[in-house]
């Protein structure tokens, strides 16, 4: 393996493309378990680099001290061979949430930023969020490439000229009474924008709202997501500080690191999958199954993609209200046998 540092901002600067293959699972990371302590941690880089920014404005140099860096975790990936006029890709063998994650944190911080006047921002983003091209297609614009359960997610969220009330229209909370589950991408995507606008108007999302009470703006904004098809804004009436969407910038290019490692020929991919993956979100027995099937029919030159749509894809597709194509949680879900409990598609592969 060839190990290297890549801040949030350079993994996504060169002109590439980070493909998640069709034997990874789809997108699963919540915004309890997951994405709301990834932001924290993020938050906290870009309150060290405001905090230095005053010490230095005071006139304090000397008591500066270089902000600490934060280590996000790795990517694992392996080269994918290249042809002419498509762009240069790797396989994400491990680090797929993550690498979505941050992606979708990026685009979130566009759109958010968006609202600064005059600000140079979402155009420096631009360039983090889509591959220039030429290409012979249309999908090697995107810097991540999800699985078929989440393109039709990453497509819109991905479009520059889609408002944050198109997303939820598209995406509904409910319609009257019936309520609809938000793919995760979506749902990460909306925490991360109005995330992103509560620190440009300095509000931490860890603080209580009422200090009688105890929900905190997080969980506001999680149950916000969930309950309502408008997830207002926090805090709208306090302005938006340009300095704290700089520090936030900063801390994404300079502060917050991830670890690559991509792959030789002589390295396993399977077992490696399978190690790493004893961190983070619990692999299921049918997830492991998956990835070994689909990786050893890739091994024998099958066509894995007729194998999966055939197969596979029923367990892992639905079509939403908005008529796109989702991620089916349904799967994921657990039933209780007796006194033991599974997930439905463990359990349906158990009797099959």
């Amino acid at each position: 393996m060839q190990p290297s540092k890549a801040t949030v901002t350079s993994l996504f600067s060169t002109p590439h493309q980070y493909q998640i293959p069709i034997f990874q699972r789809g997108y699963v990371w919540t915004l309890e378990k997951q994405v709301g302590p990834l932001w924290a941690d993020i938050q906290d880089r870009a309150d060290a680099v405001l905090e230095q920014q005053t010490l230095a404005s005071t006139g304090t140099t000397a008591a500066l001290k270089p902000i600490q860096k934060h280590f996000l975790g790795s990517i694992v990936m392996t080269p994918v061979p290249n042809s002419f006029g498509r762009v240069p890709a790797f396989e994400v063998i491990d680090g797929q949430q993550r690498s979505t994650t941050l992606q979708l944190l990026l685009l979130a911080f566009r759109q958010a930023a968006r609202e600064l006047i005059d600000s140079p921002i979402p155009q420096m983003l631009d360039a983090l969020l889509r591959n220039p091209g030429p290409y012979q297609r249309e999908e090697d614009h995107y810097k991540v490439w999800p699985t078929q359960a989440g393109q039709d997610e990453m497509r819109r969220l991905s479009n520059s000229g889609m408002a944050i009330q198109d997303i939820c229209v598209v995406y509904p909370a409910r319609d009257g009474r019936t309520r609809f589950e938000r793919p995760l991408m979506v749902q990460t995507y909306l925490y991360l924008y109005h995330a992103c606008l509560a620190y440009m108007r300095g509000v931490d999302l860890s603080d209580v709202v009422d200090p009688a009470a105890d929900p905190t703006f997080g969980d506001t904004l999680i149950a916000d997501i969930r309950r309502h098809n408008d997830v207002p804004s926090l805090q709208a009436h306090k302005q938006l500080e340009p300095e704290r969407a700089q520090a936030l910038y900063m801390a994404l290019a300079d502060h917050v690191q991830i670890m690559t490692l991509t792959l030789e020929a002589e390295d396993d991919p399977q077992v490696i999958f399978e190690t790493l993956n004893a961190r983070g979100e619990p692999l299921l027995a049918s997830d492991l199954v998956r990835n070994f099937v689909f990786l050893e029919a890739a091994r024998r030159g099958q066509p894995v993609q007729q194998l999966y749509v055939r197969y596979w894809s029923p367990f892992d597709l639905i079509v939403t209200t908005g008529k796109s194509v989702s991620a089916n949680s349904y799967w994921r879900e657990k039933e209780r046998q007796g006194r033991l409990t599974y997930y439905e598609l463990t359990s349906g592969l158990m009797t099959m």
